[in-house]
């Protein structure tokens, strides 16, 4: 990023520090803590296409590797933040545990900020925000931190007189400080490439009496089908041609599963819809 203090080597010891890694022995734990808050584990259940497609990277030259380490070309089966087959997020490690036993932690919700306030010395010393109709201003006597994505930061930014004088002129905004926010954005495009439709044999649908099942399976155990979410476990990063720079990919493999019926039917619905667990599926898509 160009700033002190956020590169990589400067930021590893601080995602070391907070994670807490359930599968150590399979990772380099160079790269990987087991203290932490932050709960980072394989999915509890893979079917069988998991390792076919972990196994068809292989044969192609990929080799099975730690994607949370310098080496960046390769193929793996992902880790995510989850805790025994569930999601596990900031709120589960962070604030969960200290919900209603801190003074200096309070919750505003349906609070929309729409600039930071900034003093005449150029510091960053409250947001205000909109709740329930009213503008709020809430001061700091340390950092403002913004945390709204990749989107809304610089709009917040911006709204607040830092960014692009040329575009904070339209709008009237005062500007603190000329800087090209929001200008380095790159979107993740992806394509759906081809569907694999699978044969009986790698097919993983069920009947309802078999997902009931499974449901009752993971409600008490956190196990089976429903702990995990098919072939999008496995993951590839490799280099085409049109890189250059050394052992940096720029093409990411990724095999959603699909049902192969429901996706020719209504391709737009079927991609976005969550109603069929990814556990179920009897095709594959969306390759790059």
């Amino acid at each position: 990023m160009g700033n002190p203090g956020w590169s990589y080597r400067d930021l590893l010891p601080t995602f070391i520090a907070m994670e807490r890694n359930g599968n150590i022995e399979s990772v380099d734990p160079r790269y990987h803590g087991t203290d932490g808050d932050m709960s980072v584990q394989y999915f509890p259940y893979q079917d069988q296409n998991v390792f076919h497609f972990l196994n068809a990277y292989q044969e192609l030259g990929l080799e099975v590797f730690d994607q949370n380490t310098e080496r960046q070309i390769g193929t793996s089966l992902i880790q995510t933040f989850s805790s025994n087959g569930l999601r596990f997020t900031s709120n589960d490690a962070y604030i969960r545990p200290i919900r209603n036993q801190r003074p200096n932690l309070v919750i505003q919700r349906n609070a929309y900020v729409t600039r930071v306030l900034i003093d005449q010395n150029n510091r960053a010393c409250g947001v205000e925000y909109v709740q329930n109709g009213q503008w709020l201003r809430a001061t700091a006597s340390k950092e403002v931190i913004l945390s709204a994505g990749s989107l809304m930061n610089p709009k917040i930014l911006m709204l607040s007189g830092v960014g692009p004088s040329s575009v904070l002129q339209q709008f009237n905004i005062q500007v603190l400080k000329d800087l090209p926010v929001g200008q380095n954005l790159h979107d993740h495009t992806t394509t759906d490439g081809v569907v694999i439709a699978l044969s009986n044999l790698t097919a993983t649908t069920a009947t309802d009496q078999q997902r009931v099942r499974d449901v009752f399976q993971f409600r008490q155990t956190q196990r089976g089908p429903l702990a995990g979410t098919a072939t999008l476990q496995v993951n590839a990063f490799v280099q085409t041609r049109y890189e250059n720079q050394p052992d940096r990919p720029d093409i990411q493999f990724s095999l959603d599963p699909t049902n192969v019926r429901n996706f020719f039917t209504d391709p737009v619905l079927t991609a976005a819809a969550t109603t069929d667990p990814r556990a179920y599926y009897d095709g594959r898509y969306r390759s790059v």
